[in-house]
């Protein structure tokens, strides 16, 4: 009996080393098949609300994230958090918007405000306004309340509180959203914002769109149950422009006018050279859709057009404007991308002006 004790004790240790051979190969396969993220938290409406009687510099979104700093083998990392040095300052030069090309472009619908088109000037047209035999139509006429829908990820979250702030001071201004956290086009098998958006045009009650979609595509493209496309070869190009082509169309159609927020500078080198691959694809597929595209690489760089944390702000104060992942925005970097946006809606749409009331 005393041998066969023994014998038991000194089997132990194998059926601990299997059991923990297990769970390791079970933890790697979900890390394989988890989609890579450049996210953070929700910016929930109780965070909104603080925000009006917290402090100007007070970040509206949690500062921690990770980055797809290798997504070109699909392999995330962490982002660096490291606090940017407080001397790297800029003037922030002014904000622009992409107009969709005039020669793609199409006079605005007979039902939009005819005084709303004229103030939008040669320097911005809206594109195709409605797909005639669309069964959802929402073209505005913008002759009552206003209603703005945010849609996109995380950053969209942090951009719908920036936009709220900067149009509270106008009458009959409602903003709300239609955000998830770590979404993007290129794994509709984690989210299919595809599929989605048809659901969101019908459930929603909008007169402009605004979307901030990408942070989380600088990775292999999920194609067909597969990963066989790398970012940035021929293949992911085509497909991931179809898709956003799509998306683009569906909002058009709706009659939606529709601001898509270009993706602003990020602190890694190498997710930076995707970021502006992305927005070379976002900006003709706004031409090509009617969709007008609304620039931040200007506004949230230095004077050498590099990553910056801080920028001065509208009244010329050195302000810590994005959170440390080096992707994301503190509470004053959301409103500045926030008043970029009142901007490009006021220029195109003739909407949103100071006639309306204060920026």
């Amino acid at each position: 009996m005393a041998g066969r004790g023994k014998s038991a004790r000194r089997g132990w240790p194998k059926v601990w080393c299997a059991a923990l051979l297990l769970a390791g190969v079970l933890w790697v396969t979900e890390l394989a098949t988890a989609p890579v993220l450049a996210d953070e938290p929700v910016v929930t409406e109780e965070d909104a609300a603080a925000a009006d009687a917290a402090p100007a510099d007070q970040s509206a979104t949690a500062a921690a994230a990770t980055v797809a700093d290798d997504a070109l083998t699909g392999a995330p990392t962490d982002a660096p958090t490291d606090a940017v040095a407080a001397d790297e300052t800029v003037e922030a030069p002014d904000e622009t918007v992409e107009a969709p090309d005039a020669e793609a472009a199409a006079e605005p619908a007979d039902d939009v405000d005819a005084d709303a088109a004229a103030d939008a000037g040669d320097t911005v047209e809206p594109g195709d306004e409605a797909n005639d035999t669309a069964s959802l139509n929402h073209t505005p006429t913008f002759d009552g309340p206003i209603h703005i829908l945010v849609i996109g990820d995380s950053l969209a979250d942090g951009l719908w509180a920036g936009v709220y702030r900067r149009t509270r001071g106008f009458d009959d201004v409602t903003v709300e959203r239609h955000t998830r956290v770590s979404s993007g086009l290129s794994r509709p098998d984690y989210y299919d914002w595809n599929a989605e958006i048809d659901e969101v045009i019908a459930d929603e009650d909008m007169d402009i769109a605004i979307v901030s979609i990408g942070l989380n595509d600088g990775q292999p493209v999920f194609y067909e149950g597969r990963w066989d496309h790398d970012f940035g070869t021929e293949e992911w190009d085509r497909i991931y422009r179809e898709r956003v082509v799509a998306f683009m169309t569906e909002l058009a159609d709706a009659g939606i006018p529709t601001f898509w927020l270009g993706l602003p500078t990020v602190r890694s080198a190498e997710f930076d050279q995707r970021v502006q691959h992305m927005n070379d694809i976002y900006r003709e597929a706004a031409a090509e859709t009617g969709v007008y595209f609304v620039e931040t690489r200007a506004i949230t760089a230095d004077a050498s057009g590099a990553y910056a944390a801080y920028l001065n702000d509208e009244d010329g104060r050195q302000r810590l404007m994005r959170a440390n992942d080096g992707i994301h925005f503190t509470g004053p970097g959301y409103e500045m991308l926030g008043q970029a946006l009142v901007d490009a809606i006021a220029q195109a749409l003739g909407v949103l002006t100071d006639a309306d009331g204060p920026a």
